[in-house]
Protein backbone atom coordinates (compact mmCIF):
# COMPACT_ATOMS: atom_id res chain seq x y z
CA UNK A 1 0.00 0.00 0.00
CA UNK A 2 1.40 3.55 -0.87
CA UNK A 3 1.82 6.36 1.64
CA UNK A 4 -0.86 9.18 0.85
CA UNK A 5 0.36 12.62 2.82
CA UNK A 6 -2.93 13.88 4.03
CA UNK A 7 -1.76 17.50 4.80
CA UNK A 8 -1.63 18.01 0.85
CA UNK A 9 -5.10 16.84 0.74
CA UNK A 10 -8.33 18.90 0.40
CA UNK A 11 -10.75 19.17 3.20
CA UNK A 12 -11.53 15.30 4.76
CA UNK A 13 -13.81 16.13 6.98
CA UNK A 14 -17.13 14.91 5.32
CA UNK A 15 -18.32 11.45 6.17
CA UNK A 16 -17.81 9.61 2.45
CA UNK A 17 -14.01 10.89 2.82
CA UNK A 18 -14.01 9.60 6.37
CA UNK A 19 -14.96 6.45 5.46
CA UNK A 20 -12.09 6.58 2.72
CA UNK A 21 -9.42 7.35 4.17
CA UNK A 22 -10.47 4.95 7.31
CA UNK A 23 -10.60 2.30 4.66
CA UNK A 24 -6.61 3.36 3.65
CA UNK A 25 -5.91 3.26 7.19
CA UNK A 26 -7.59 -0.01 7.80
CA UNK A 27 -4.91 -1.57 4.87
CA UNK A 28 -8.28 -1.55 2.55
CA UNK A 29 -7.03 -1.46 -0.64
CA UNK A 30 -10.25 -0.92 -2.62
CA UNK A 31 -11.01 2.06 -0.06
CA UNK A 32 -7.57 3.28 -0.65
CA UNK A 33 -7.49 3.67 -4.28
CA UNK A 34 -10.92 5.63 -4.11
CA UNK A 35 -8.80 8.16 -1.78
CA UNK A 36 -6.41 8.70 -3.99
CA UNK A 37 -9.06 8.82 -7.01
CA UNK A 38 -11.53 11.10 -5.44
CA UNK A 39 -10.02 13.79 -3.94
CA UNK A 40 -6.36 13.87 -6.04
CA UNK A 41 -8.32 13.26 -9.53
CA UNK A 42 -5.13 12.84 -11.88
CA UNK A 43 -7.67 13.17 -15.13
CA UNK A 44 -7.71 16.61 -16.64
CA UNK A 45 -9.43 15.89 -19.81
CA UNK A 46 -13.14 17.15 -19.51
CA UNK A 47 -15.16 15.40 -21.75
CA UNK A 48 -17.82 17.33 -21.80
CA UNK A 49 -16.47 20.72 -21.63
CA UNK A 50 -17.17 22.97 -25.40
CA UNK A 51 -15.74 21.47 -28.82
CA UNK A 52 -15.64 22.03 -32.66
CA UNK A 53 -15.60 20.00 -35.47
CA UNK A 54 -14.14 19.81 -38.62
CA UNK A 55 -15.74 17.99 -41.74
CA UNK A 56 -17.23 15.69 -38.91
CA UNK A 57 -20.12 15.39 -36.13
CA UNK A 58 -19.25 14.34 -32.50
CA UNK A 59 -21.60 13.10 -29.87
CA UNK A 60 -20.50 12.60 -25.70
CA UNK A 61 -22.66 9.72 -24.80
CA UNK A 62 -21.40 7.57 -21.14
CA UNK A 63 -17.90 8.98 -21.60
CA UNK A 64 -17.65 8.43 -25.15
CA UNK A 65 -16.63 10.31 -27.54
CA UNK A 66 -18.17 10.02 -30.99
CA UNK A 67 -16.81 11.04 -34.08
CA UNK A 68 -18.48 10.48 -37.61
CA UNK A 69 -16.47 11.62 -40.83
CA UNK A 70 -18.41 14.02 -42.81
CA UNK A 71 -15.39 14.40 -45.75
CA UNK A 72 -11.58 14.42 -45.76
CA UNK A 73 -9.44 14.87 -42.90
CA UNK A 74 -12.27 14.67 -40.42
CA UNK A 75 -11.33 15.91 -36.59
CA UNK A 76 -12.94 16.85 -33.80
CA UNK A 77 -10.99 19.22 -30.93
CA UNK A 78 -11.07 20.66 -27.09
CA UNK A 79 -9.47 23.28 -26.36
CA UNK A 80 -6.98 22.86 -22.95
CA UNK A 81 -6.87 25.79 -20.40
CA UNK A 82 -5.99 23.70 -17.84
CA UNK A 83 -2.44 22.65 -18.78
CA UNK A 84 1.40 24.05 -17.70
CA UNK A 85 2.93 25.49 -20.11
CA UNK A 86 6.65 23.37 -19.76
CA UNK A 87 5.22 20.49 -18.02
CA UNK A 88 5.17 17.39 -19.31
CA UNK A 89 1.41 15.18 -19.56
CA UNK A 90 0.75 11.82 -20.79
CA UNK A 91 -2.46 11.31 -23.32
CA UNK A 92 -3.91 7.55 -22.94
CA UNK A 93 -6.92 6.27 -24.69
CA UNK A 94 -9.30 3.63 -26.57
CA UNK A 95 -11.18 3.35 -29.21
CA UNK A 96 -13.45 1.37 -31.48
CA UNK A 97 -12.72 2.04 -35.33
CA UNK A 98 -14.87 -1.05 -36.70
CA UNK A 99 -14.73 0.06 -40.75
CA UNK A 100 -10.41 0.53 -40.36
CA UNK A 101 -10.35 4.17 -40.82
CA UNK A 102 -6.97 6.03 -40.59
CA UNK A 103 -7.59 7.89 -37.05
CA UNK A 104 -5.19 9.85 -34.57
CA UNK A 105 -5.14 11.11 -31.57
CA UNK A 106 -2.65 14.47 -31.26
CA UNK A 107 -1.87 17.76 -29.44
CA UNK A 108 -1.67 20.71 -30.81
CA UNK A 109 -1.15 24.64 -31.25
CA UNK A 110 -2.84 26.06 -34.16
CA UNK A 111 -1.22 24.79 -36.83
CA UNK A 112 1.93 23.12 -34.73
CA UNK A 113 1.86 19.71 -34.32
CA UNK A 114 3.07 19.30 -30.99
CA UNK A 115 3.21 15.35 -30.42
CA UNK A 116 0.71 12.81 -31.48
CA UNK A 117 -0.57 9.32 -31.57
CA UNK A 118 0.27 8.36 -35.30
CA UNK A 119 -2.22 7.39 -37.84
CA UNK A 120 -3.17 4.11 -37.50
CA UNK A 121 -5.98 1.58 -39.01
CA UNK A 122 -6.50 -1.21 -36.49
CA UNK A 123 -10.26 -1.65 -35.05
CA UNK A 124 -9.73 -1.52 -31.34
CA UNK A 125 -7.30 -1.22 -28.92
CA UNK A 126 -5.30 1.14 -26.39
CA UNK A 127 -2.69 4.16 -27.09
CA UNK A 128 -1.10 6.58 -25.39
CA UNK A 129 1.84 8.93 -25.93
CA UNK A 130 3.47 12.18 -24.04
CA UNK A 131 3.74 15.88 -24.63
CA UNK A 132 5.27 18.99 -22.68
CA UNK A 133 2.96 21.53 -23.15
CA UNK A 134 2.88 24.83 -24.65
CA UNK A 135 0.68 27.74 -25.14
CA UNK A 136 -2.78 27.38 -26.36
CA UNK A 137 -2.84 23.50 -26.43
CA UNK A 138 -5.86 21.61 -27.84
CA UNK A 139 -6.50 17.63 -28.50
CA UNK A 140 -7.58 17.01 -31.55
CA UNK A 141 -9.35 13.40 -32.39
CA UNK A 142 -9.24 12.26 -36.20
CA UNK A 143 -12.12 9.73 -37.47
CA UNK A 144 -10.30 9.97 -40.91
CA UNK A 145 -6.67 11.38 -41.10
CA UNK A 146 -6.51 10.97 -45.21
CA UNK A 147 -7.73 12.63 -48.12
CA UNK A 148 -10.35 9.82 -49.49
CA UNK A 149 -14.21 11.20 -47.68
CA UNK A 150 -15.70 8.49 -45.77
CA UNK A 151 -18.86 8.94 -43.40
CA UNK A 152 -17.16 6.28 -41.11
CA UNK A 153 -17.65 6.61 -37.08
CA UNK A 154 -15.01 6.10 -34.55
CA UNK A 155 -16.02 5.81 -30.62
CA UNK A 156 -13.05 7.40 -28.22
CA UNK A 157 -13.20 6.73 -24.71
CA UNK A 158 -11.34 6.01 -21.50
CA UNK A 159 -9.66 9.44 -22.39
CA UNK A 160 -6.85 10.66 -19.67
CA UNK A 161 -4.59 13.40 -19.58
CA UNK A 162 -2.44 13.31 -16.34
CA UNK A 163 0.88 14.86 -15.61
CA UNK A 164 4.23 13.03 -15.97
CA UNK A 165 5.37 10.59 -18.36
CA UNK A 166 3.58 7.65 -18.63
CA UNK A 167 0.05 6.38 -18.81
CA UNK A 168 -1.79 5.11 -15.74
CA UNK A 169 -4.99 3.56 -14.65
CA UNK A 170 -8.38 5.24 -16.73
CA UNK A 171 -9.81 7.70 -14.04
CA UNK A 172 -13.38 9.62 -14.76
CA UNK A 173 -12.60 13.32 -14.72
CA UNK A 174 -13.73 15.27 -12.10
CA UNK A 175 -15.60 17.97 -12.90
CA UNK A 176 -14.52 20.39 -9.86
CA UNK A 177 -11.58 18.38 -8.74
CA UNK A 178 -10.12 21.31 -6.92
CA UNK A 179 -13.27 22.99 -5.76
CA UNK A 180 -12.36 22.06 -2.13
CA UNK A 181 -8.85 23.16 -2.80
CA UNK A 182 -7.49 27.15 -1.61
CA UNK A 183 -4.17 28.18 -2.83
CA UNK A 184 -2.22 30.90 -3.26
CA UNK A 185 -1.43 29.07 -6.60
CA UNK A 186 -4.04 29.98 -9.34
CA UNK A 187 -6.17 27.09 -10.31
CA UNK A 188 -9.05 26.25 -11.96
CA UNK A 189 -12.27 25.36 -10.13
CA UNK A 190 -14.98 25.16 -12.22
CA UNK A 191 -17.16 26.91 -15.76
CA UNK A 192 -18.66 30.13 -15.96
CA UNK A 193 -22.12 30.60 -17.63
CA UNK A 194 -19.85 31.35 -21.07
CA UNK A 195 -18.19 28.22 -20.74
CA UNK A 196 -14.94 29.78 -19.51
CA UNK A 197 -12.99 28.37 -16.81
CA UNK A 198 -13.71 29.98 -13.48
CA UNK A 199 -9.71 30.29 -11.62
CA UNK A 200 -9.59 30.68 -7.73
CA UNK A 201 -6.38 33.01 -5.95
CA UNK A 202 -6.17 33.38 -2.62
CA UNK A 203 -4.24 36.43 -1.17
CA UNK A 204 -2.87 37.42 2.40
CA UNK A 205 -1.28 40.94 3.38
CA UNK A 206 -0.31 41.89 7.02
CA UNK A 207 -0.35 45.18 5.22
CA UNK A 208 -4.20 47.73 6.39
CA UNK A 209 -5.05 49.22 2.96
CA UNK A 210 -7.85 50.73 1.30
CA UNK A 211 -7.22 48.87 -2.12
CA UNK A 212 -4.92 45.93 -2.63
CA UNK A 213 -3.78 44.75 -5.77
CA UNK A 214 -3.58 41.39 -6.24
CA UNK A 215 -1.24 39.60 -8.55
CA UNK A 216 -3.19 37.85 -11.33
CA UNK A 217 -3.32 38.59 -14.74
CA UNK A 218 -5.68 39.15 -17.86
CA UNK A 219 -8.49 38.66 -15.13
CA UNK A 220 -12.53 39.28 -17.00
CA UNK A 221 -15.03 38.56 -15.33
CA UNK A 222 -15.08 38.95 -11.63
CA UNK A 223 -17.20 35.91 -10.36
CA UNK A 224 -17.00 36.05 -6.25
CA UNK A 225 -15.01 37.71 -3.92
CA UNK A 226 -14.43 36.77 -0.11
CA UNK A 227 -12.65 37.18 2.45
CA UNK A 228 -11.54 37.39 6.75
CA UNK A 229 -10.12 40.15 8.67
CA UNK A 230 -8.12 38.37 11.42
CA UNK A 231 -8.11 40.38 14.41
CA UNK A 232 -5.17 41.83 16.29
CA UNK A 233 -7.17 43.06 19.36
CA UNK A 234 -9.04 39.85 19.52
CA UNK A 235 -6.63 37.16 17.95
CA UNK A 236 -9.31 34.17 17.97
CA UNK A 237 -11.49 36.13 15.98
CA UNK A 238 -11.73 36.21 11.96
CA UNK A 239 -14.15 38.39 10.98
CA UNK A 240 -15.78 38.28 7.56
CA UNK A 241 -16.03 40.67 5.00
CA UNK A 242 -18.60 42.30 5.09
CA UNK A 243 -19.27 42.23 8.65
CA UNK A 244 -20.44 44.49 11.85
CA UNK A 245 -20.12 43.55 15.45
CA UNK A 246 -22.41 45.37 18.14
CA UNK A 247 -20.01 48.53 17.79
CA UNK A 248 -21.19 50.58 15.00
CA UNK A 249 -17.24 51.52 14.08
CA UNK A 250 -16.72 47.95 14.32
CA UNK A 251 -17.59 46.82 11.05
CA UNK A 252 -15.63 45.51 7.54
CA UNK A 253 -17.35 45.66 4.07
CA UNK A 254 -16.45 45.89 0.55
CA UNK A 255 -15.51 49.41 -1.52
CA UNK A 256 -14.94 48.46 -5.21
CA UNK A 257 -13.87 45.18 -6.87
CA UNK A 258 -12.57 45.66 -9.97
CA UNK A 259 -10.36 44.70 -12.77
CA UNK A 260 -7.60 47.31 -13.99
CA UNK A 261 -5.98 47.74 -17.83
CA UNK A 262 -3.60 44.96 -17.17
CA UNK A 263 -5.83 42.69 -15.87
CA UNK A 264 -5.29 43.12 -12.00
CA UNK A 265 -7.94 42.24 -9.47
CA UNK A 266 -8.17 45.53 -7.09
CA UNK A 267 -10.11 44.95 -4.03
CA UNK A 268 -10.89 47.65 -2.12
CA UNK A 269 -12.27 47.29 1.67
CA UNK A 270 -13.95 50.07 3.74
CA UNK A 271 -13.01 49.89 7.85
CA UNK A 272 -15.04 51.22 10.43
CA UNK A 273 -13.85 53.75 12.88
CA UNK A 274 -12.57 51.42 15.47
CA UNK A 275 -10.78 49.12 13.28
CA UNK A 276 -7.45 51.03 13.02
CA UNK A 277 -3.77 48.82 12.85
CA UNK A 278 -4.34 48.00 16.82
CA UNK A 279 -7.14 46.30 16.02
CA UNK A 280 -6.16 44.80 12.41
CA UNK A 281 -3.61 41.80 11.88
CA UNK A 282 -4.25 40.30 8.27
CA UNK A 283 -6.24 39.87 5.57
CA UNK A 284 -7.25 36.57 3.60
CA UNK A 285 -8.92 37.76 -0.19
CA UNK A 286 -10.39 35.13 -2.35
CA UNK A 287 -11.36 35.52 -5.94
CA UNK A 288 -12.86 34.13 -8.45
CA UNK A 289 -12.96 34.95 -11.60
CA UNK A 290 -12.67 34.25 -15.59
CA UNK A 291 -9.84 35.60 -17.57
CA UNK A 292 -9.18 37.32 -21.72
CA UNK A 293 -7.10 34.15 -22.94
CA UNK A 294 -9.83 31.51 -22.55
Amino acid sequence: MSLVNFKDLPDTSTPLRAQKLNGLLNGDEAMGQIVVEDVICKNLFNINQNRASASATSTVNEDILTVKSGGTYCRTSYFLTNLTVGETYTVSFSYNNPNGNSIRVGIYSGSTTVATSGDFTTTSGNKSFTFTSVANNQIRFYSNTTSTSNTNSVEFFNIQIEKGGSATNYVKYKKYENSDDYSINEQVIGTWIDGKPIYRYVYNSTTKASNYVLPVTNAETIVKTYGTIHRKDYPRIYQPIPSRLNNSGAFFDWNTVSTDPNGNIQCGVLYGSNMDENAFNDITIIVEYTKTTD
